[in-house]
């Protein structure tokens, strides 16, 4: 039950159960100068910035400005304070706080290495900026060569060709998807995942979306 798996997470079944609790290790977390500096800038409390880490059990991401509270791990550095729950450390190891910023979208990315393989939605602003700050990424298009020919941000066509490429393309690299929606690109992506990648991104919206909020030139269809 959710009960019984948020009492193990917290390393409370097994006092329950008279074995004792589970030792809670300090996880080790990177936060990064850009984004030290920028929660030092919207910070408005005394000292420095208190911020609180939360990674539920789907490992979705929740990074604010809050306090220490009762069981609370407290990690402090000179320049800030961070917090989190018992069950948020436990996931917690080996994550990377950055702060990303260019014209285009700025915000906090969080690089956590103990999630499990999934499909990442990206906007279009996101993989701009990916493709832009020259991240090794292999984006392919799964749409027909008819729509390629209409409009295409680049990549490799997924036809015949571009599957042997995919196939060729060693698991640990980076892969995005795009179509004209975003709905053939997502089902190619979760292909991708059964196929052995973990860092595998779909274009939310696709090139429709893209047309709008990256280049509004894109030919639209």
């Amino acid at each position: 039950s959710d009960i019984v798996r948020e009492l193990k997470e917290n390393g409370e079944l097994e006092g329950i159960l008279g074995r004792g609790p589970l030792a809670l290790e300090t996880p080790e977390v990177t936060i990064s100068d850009g984004a030290i500096a920028a929660l030092e800038e919207h910070w408005d409390g005394d000292g420095t910035p208190v911020i609180r880490l939360e990674i539920d059990r789907e490992f979705r991401n929740s990074l604010y400005f809050d306090s220490p509270r009762d069981e609370d791990l407290v990690m402090s550095d000179a320049r800030f304070t961070l917090v989190m729950d018992k069950s948020s450390a436990r996931r917690a190891d080996g994550v990377v706080v950055d702060f990303l910023k260019n014209d285009k979208i700025s915000g906090f990315k969080i690089d956590n290495p103990n999630e499990p393989p999934r499909v990442r939605q990206l906007s279009p602003k996101e993989l701009s900026m990916m493709l832009d700050g020259g991240k090794p990424l292999e984006l392919f298009d799964v749409r027909t060569p008819a729509e390629r020919a209409t409009a295409n941000i680049g990549g490799t066509l997924l036809d015949t060709a571009g599957l042997e490429r995919l196939e060729a393309t060693t698991r640990e690299t980076a892969i995005a998807f795009y179509c004209h929606h975003g709905h053939r690109s997502q089902a190619a992506a979760e292909h991708a995942l059964r196929m052995g990648f973990r860092e595998v991104y779909n274009l939310a919206g696709g090139l429709e979306a893209w047309s709008q909020d990256v280049d509004p030139s894109l030919p639209r269809y």
